[in-house]
């Protein structure tokens, strides 16, 4: 469908739509296209370095005695860049799949608290 609200917004390297846009206003929740549009905007407009980093892998259940990590390497390095540069790193988290949060990492004093919209504060 080309019709309002379907319509693809270019600029952001993938396809948001107006309807994604619009899941911003007021308490509903975010997707992941606008949080992905989130971190564009900030890169392209907000004169900061935002890096995206890709779902964590979802492996099923096996063995306990070999765990796979979250995150790999590379992904786990580009966040120590983050710290070492930056006070403040916020990391847009999704959860299952079904909830988005945001993890403030001050890098001065190591403390991470968790935000999202269910509660004012929590962590």
């Amino acid at each position: 469908m080309k019709t309002r609200p379907n319509l693809v917004i270019p600029g952001f390297g993938f396809n948001i739509t107006i309807a994604d846009l619009f899941c911003i206003r007021g308490l509903p929740w975010l997707n992941d296209a606008t949080m992905g549009a989130f971190c564009v905007f900030l890169i392209t407009y907000k004169n900061n370095s935002t890096v995206t980093i890709p779902p964590a892998k979802k492996t099923p259940p096996k063995k306990p005695a070999k765990a796979e990590p979250v995150l790999v390497e590379q992904e786990l390095q580009q966040v120590r860049n983050g710290l070492a540069s930056r006070q403040f790193v916020l990391m847009p988290i999704n959860l299952s799949g079904a909830h988005w949060v945001c993890l403030v990492v001050n890098g001065r004093s190591k403390k991470i608290k968790l935000q999202h919209g269910l509660e004012d504060n929590c962590g």
